[in-house]
């Protein structure tokens, strides 16, 4: 199977919306997810485990849904219980009174890890020499400890990124390459 044909199994058959994702876990060599249409209800998907890198962007796309609409919504509150992460999510027309989604924790972990952003500097020192350097953001806040996404990753100056939930200025690490 290719990215598009997983893609299309994120997708509701009848109205084609994005299916929003409340149980993420693995089951011996597939990956379990519960999802459901805000328009025609609940459904359960089975995808191979081993091919997960292919439709690891469309997990996270599901997971940070509004339960009742479909809308992109933020994280509200993260929670680790045993082998979970109990998240909640904020949306603008339905606030924080959606269900807690619940994501097996390696595989939420793993979710975020390919969301870490990255940028590439190329620093002149003197004339003919050039240091390459590569900004690491870390894959969550330090101080309200939600994800950090690269493709929503809004930079508050040369080697700091803003929280998109809590607003606040985090430090990037430098590493030349």
């Amino acid at each position: 199977m290719d990215q598009s044909h997983f893609s299309n199994m994120f997708r509701c058959k009848r109205c084609n919306q994005e299916f929003v994702l409340y149980l993420i876990k693995a089951a011996g060599r597939v990956l379990v997810i519960k999802c459901r249409c805000p328009n025609h209800g609940s459904k359960s998907i089975k995808l191979p485990l081993a091919q997960k890198s292919q439709y690891m962007s469309d997990l996270h796309s599901g997971t940070f849904r509004c339960y009742k609409c479909g809308a992109p919504a933020k994280l509200d509150k993260m929670k680790l219980s045993g082998p979970w992460t109990l998240i909640r999510m904020v949306c603008d027309i339905h606030g924080n009174k959606l269900p807690v989604q619940k994501i097996s924790t390696p595989i939420y972990n793993e979710m975020m890890a390919q969301s870490i952003p990255q940028k590439t500097i190329t620093t002149h020192i003197s004339p003919g020499e050039k240091v390459r350097v590569v900004v690491d953001v870390p894959s969550s806040c330090p101080f309200c400890k939600a994800p950090i996404n690269r493709e929503n990753v809004q930079w508050s100056g040369p080697m700091s990124v803003k929280c998109p939930y809590c607003e606040r200025s985090i430090p990037a690490a430098e590493r030349h390459i």
